[in-house]
């Protein structure tokens, strides 16, 4: 049997969920992020996403237009098992990538729900992800910790 990063990852019971400092610092100055959901056929799907972190409930809340009847939200409902990524290069000329990846599980959640999107995506429908692993690279305070996500 081949066991995978992402087996690893699922079943340890040490996966960091709580973000830190310099990553809600760095996931503040963000507006743009991936979303990975899986359709009903087993097909991975990545699309761009607007976000913002609710750190009263260590989550992450992601917003569009009219999100309830996107694709994403199809395979959410079907396997709420996503993959969010948020990153950047910061020097180009050194090639000094940053970033955040977070593995969890989605919610959606009808428009009018409180949530901490910015107008106009916060009256509309949303969703939310609760993480269940982050990572993080070339981050200051993680700097050689956390390496870059598999």
């Amino acid at each position: 049997m081949l066991v995978t990063d992402d087996d690893v990852e699922r079943h340890n019971p040490m996966a960091r969920t709580i973000f830190t400092p310099a990553e809600l610092a760095y996931l503040s100055s963000q507006r743009l992020g991936r979303i990975a959901t899986v359709n009903a056929q087993g097909n991975p799907r990545v699309v761009p996403t607007g976000f913002a972190v609710n750190e009263n409930r260590g989550t992450i809340e992601l917003g569009g237009r009219d999100v309830a009847r996107t694709r994403r939200a199809e395979d959410i409902r079907q396997n709420p098992e996503v993959a969010l990524v948020i990153d950047d290069i910061d020097d180009p000329v050194h090639w000094h990538v940053r970033g955040v990846s977070i593995r969890g599980v989605a919610a959606l959640h009808p428009a009018g729900e409180q949530n901490s999107l910015p107008a106009p995506m916060s009256q509309r429908a949303w969703m939310e992800i609760t993480p269940s692993s982050i990572r993080s690279w070339g981050l200051a305070e993680e700097a050689g910790e956390n390496g870059v996500p598999s």
